[in-house]
């Protein structure tokens, strides 16, 4: 057992982590072409029958799970495919040893963001309405900040509570230091 500093950086990315990163790298792709060209009249769910030959560019699959990102996270699923292309670059690039919690930061701000979109509804409707959904943060952003949150802290608490978990998320997603640093180069240039 080596008595190196388990928090030091690695010399290398291992292997089978790289692999990881390549593969959420290339269906980052087919979920941005799954969501980006969503049209829900090819979820046979909501229209009978559905388009023929379905308008999604990765076919029903893509339609099937658009629908079910639109669903569960609202106008939020539009930030999945950049949330898995940089969980894939981190697992690639990252020469860290333990990058487990910084993708749990990263999902954890996607997951605000998702809850945040319930606190301004009218700044959704269109997009709503092109979804055919109700809610703009979906099934999590519904039970959630609406049903949970805005009801017991009202707008302005859960407001806060969301802004400080979104804050949090992306500090320790792209780590402190690096954040002092980007803002010691900004006041030194």
């Amino acid at each position: 057992m080596s008595t190196k500093d388990a928090n030091a950086p690695a010399t290398e990315v291992p292997p089978a982590r790289r692999v990881w990163g390549i593969v959420l790298l290339i269906l980052s792709v087919f979920v941005a072409l799954s969501v980006f060209s969503y049209d829900w009249r090819d979820v046979p769910l909501l229209k009978s029958p559905p388009n023929q030959p379905p308008c999604n560019l990765i076919g029903p699959a893509g339609a099937r799970l658009a629908f079910a990102l639109f669903m569960l996270l609202g106008v939020g699923a539009y930030t999945v495919p950049a949330i898995m292309l940089i969980s894939g670059l981190v697992l690639v690039r990252d020469r860290d040893r333990h990058v487990g919690p910084r993708l749990l930061w990263i999902l954890s701000g996607l997951c605000g963001l998702t809850l945040a979109m319930e606190l301004k509804p009218d700044w959704w409707f269109h997009a709503c309405q092109r979804l055919n959904t109700a809610d703009p943060g979906g099934f999590l952003g519904h039970h959630v900040a609406r049903r949970l949150l805005i009801r017991w802290l009202s707008p302005v608490g859960a407001g806060i509570l969301i802004g400080s978990l979104i804050a949090v998320s992306t500090v320790m997603a792209v780590r402190g230091r690096r954040i002092v640093a980007w803002l010691s180069a900004a006041l030194a240039a």
